[in-house]
């Protein structure tokens, strides 16, 4: 039910060797992608009456995941001005004995924001005093800049963070829908009971693939954290000079933020080519904005736009 044991064992190892955390199978859970895992991970943590703290801004698809728990998310504003990081004053202000977890996704998606060392060290012990998990969505972790910290490999957060990942960004697998959980035996072990009555385990060529993509070296990553530095710098030099807007560029993953004003009308960025176009104002100034909406994101998006190029 927790996944192939060939599988789990090369999570284990390749979770280890990345953040130095001690774990073996017996912290693994296989789910049919980070977004699976990522639901589980809900429904066995939150509960009716819990809150979880999720900074903005976040994946289109948390709501939803922390929502039919049962749980209340509580949305915490960040600024782009001070590169989408986290204000840890404001998450103290926003913990209560309700509060339950606090979910991190860095490298962000849609900002691309990496949280530095010192804000994740000061995050864990904010966790640790109040009782409060660490859920942290890793799936840009391979293909983040090479400065990215694993929430995982800080003293102090092995007993109250779930590290979640796949092969969906590291090895170009998205639809091969294979993701999973790192976490304390004890939690795991409510996986196990999740799982049989979920999903009952993966195909085993899925878990197979899987299994070996993990065994070759991080070459694929590599790759892949190449080809989307070499695109961002791209995006970065057609839309640099643009009047009226300011690249947010200095993340991680795959994408670029662009506070867009009332005079521009559209930006829009084919992501193979991470060729950028500005469309000319229209009449009545009428904004189409077909990157994102910005309320599946958080209210913290404003007038900014996504920008993918991955």
């Amino acid at each position: 039910m927790l996944g192939d044991d060939r599988l789990r064992h090369n999570i284990a190892v390749r979770h280890q060797s990345r953040t130095g955390q001690q774990v073996s199978t017996d912290n693994v859970s296989v789910f049919s992608g980070a977004q699976n895992a990522l639901f589980a991970t809900s429904l066995c943590l939150l509960e009716h009456g819990t809150e979880v703290i999720v900074p903005e801004l976040y994946y289109a698809t948390y709501p939803a995941a922390v929502k039919l728990s049962g749980a209340t998310m509580i949305p915490l504003p960040t600024d782009v001005a001070k590169g989408f990081q986290i204000d840890i004053d404001a998450l103290e202000k926003a913990i209560t004995p309700r509060t339950r977890a606090i979910l991190l996704n860095s490298p962000n998606n849609p900002t691309g924001a990496v949280y530095s060392r010192k804000l994740l060290m000061q995050i864990v012990e904010l966790c640790r005093k109040n009782r409060v998990w660490i859920i942290s969505d890793e799936v840009y972790a391979e293909i983040a800049p090479q400065d990215f910290v694993s929430v995982s490999s800080l003293t102090g957060a092995d007993d109250i963070t779930v590290t979640i990942s796949s092969v969906s960004k590291s090895h170009r697998m998205t639809g091969w829908r294979c993701g999973w959980t790192v976490s304390p035996e004890s939690l795991n072990d409510q996986f196990y009971n999740l799982n049989m009555c979920m999903a009952y385990g993966l195909p085993a060529f899925i878990q197979d693939a899987a299994a070996y993509a993990l065994e070759q070296n991080e070459h694929t990553a590599i790759v892949v954290r190449d080809k989307l530095m070499r695109n961002r710098d791209v995006v970065k030099g057609v839309l640099s000079h643009m009047h009226g807007a300011h690249l947010y560029a200095e993340g991680g993953g795959m994408f670029v933020y662009c506070p867009v004003m009332d005079s521009v009308a559209a930006v829009r960025v084919c992501s193979v080519s991470a060729y950028a176009w500005m469309k000319a104002p229209c009449a009545g100034l009428r904004r189409e904005f077909l990157l994102m909406l910005k309320r599946s994101l958080g209210e913290s998006l404003n007038t900014l736009n996504r920008i993918t190029h991955g």
